[in-house]
């Protein structure tokens, strides 16, 4: 009995050393691998600021150029580089605004372009997308609205919303105006919701307009 239980001790000895030098071996792998992946991650990441600071000396450059003496940028040339940067980092239009500090569309309009940003929200806007100090001066000025040619928008997105109007452009006058009276919806004292919503024949879009209501003015 003394020696079976011996052996028995000494069986048990042997696992545990096995099964700490497993728990080792595990531990030192795990290490390795997410010193790896945080290596891979932060070079992808440097990659990505490279490539964005490329395309903005390419374009900052070729604003100096065009307009000696002013080194500014154009509307045009600001929107190119905020749309290779937000490309660039991986980042979408919502996390963009979150960081901004304001709703989706509305943060989305502005970099595109069509709406003026407060210096706060510029100055944050550049540093989340990595962008030159340049921008910033180019997000808060007011702009020339309207970011599409006269021409009927061949975009197939786009062009649905002009089909819209065509079809039921006159329909929505009529109700608007049977409800409210004579009058338009401001595009001013307005704001748009975007919503995605779930449905098992294929999701949906969801498209919100709220607009002050104007009478027109008799005189």
């Amino acid at each position: 009995m003394k020696h079976g239980a011996v052996r028995l001790l000494h069986k048990v000895s042997y696992l545990n050393v096995i099964l700490t030098l497993m728990v080792v071996l595990l531990g030192v792998h795990l290490a390795i691998k997410l010193a790896s992946v945080g290596a891979t991650d932060a070079h992808a990441s440097s990659a990505n600021q490279a490539q964005i600071e490329a395309v903005s000396k390419n374009i900052v450059g070729a604003a100096k150029a065009e307009d000696v003496g002013k080194h500014r940028l154009t509307r045009e040339q600001a929107t190119e580089l905020i749309v290779a940067a937000k490309k660039a980092k991986g980042l979408t239009w919502e996390q963009i605004a979150k960081e901004v500090g304001g709703h989706k569309v509305w943060v989305t309009s502005a970099l595109l372009g069509q709406n003026s940003m407060s210096a706060e929200q510029a100055e944050k806007a550049v540093k989340v997308l990595g962008l030159p100090p340049e921008v910033v001066d180019v997000l808060k000025e007011f702009p020339m609205k309207g970011s599409l040619d006269k021409t009927v928008p061949v975009d197939p997105l786009i062009y649905r919303f002009h089909e819209i109007t065509q079809v039921y452009g006159t329909t929505i006058k009529e109700v608007i105006q049977e409800m409210f009276g004579d009058g338009i919806m401001s595009a001013i004292d307005f704001d748009m919701e975007i919503q995605k919503k779930a449905d098992p024949k294929g999701d949906r879009v969801v498209i919100i307009f709220n607009g002050k209501f104007l009478p027109y003015k008799k005189w």
